[in-house]
């Protein structure tokens, strides 16, 4: 008898002739015993046994449908998840545009200056003029109008909006100076 090693089909290169039978490689001795014993061992099963193989077809059949009916489900579900995280996404993004809007709305904060407040210069009196009494000059005491006028500058604060807004008190001269 020849050795293993000349016999070429034993290590699965040629196909042998037909009365011999080819011998497994070393890698699939283990699992395909396994495998062939398995399936010889389920049709001896199922050849005693026909109604294994029936109610394993039906057991299979239902496992199918439930897996079926809960795909379908799952899908739905996330279909309406990925819809409300959407609206949800959209939510969000007008509320940041209602906020953004009554932001540039709002009065701007006030900044503090460098120079820290102003206070108007004290008047000669000390105290504010009367509505009734003529408007005098702060810087020389003479009255705006009639005969005796003031000519130290060009502009005097008459009213008390500008007195506010420039924060001067009435009757300051300002402009050029005479």
């Amino acid at each position: 008898m020849p050795s293993r090693q000349q016999q070429p089909w034993a290590a699965g290169k040629h196909k042998p002739k037909p009365g011999q039978k080819r011998r497994p490689t070393a890698s699939g001795r283990g699992l395909g015993k396994i495998a062939g014993r398995a399936k010889r061992g389920a049709r001896k099963a199922l050849r005693k046994h026909p109604m294994l193989g029936v109610l394993l077809q039906v057991l299979l059949g239902i496992v199918a449908v439930v897996a079926l009916v809960l795909g379908v489900v799952l899908e739905s579900s996330l279909y309406y998840l990925v819809m409300a995280m959407g609206g949800l996404g959209t939510l969000a993004i007008r509320r940041a545009q209602q906020m953004e809007r009554t932001r540039q709305g709002a009065q701007p904060k006030a900044r503090p200056t460098t120079g820290g407040p102003k206070t108007p210069p004290p008047t000669s009196s000390g105290a504010k003029p009367a509505a009734d009494a003529p408007l005098k000059c702060t810087a020389t005491g003479r009255p705006l109008d009639g005969d005796d006028r003031c000519d130290c500058h060009s502009r005097h604060v008459r009213q008390q909006k500008n007195a506010n807004r420039m924060r001067l008190p009435l009757g300051h001269p300002y402009g050029k100076p005479k």
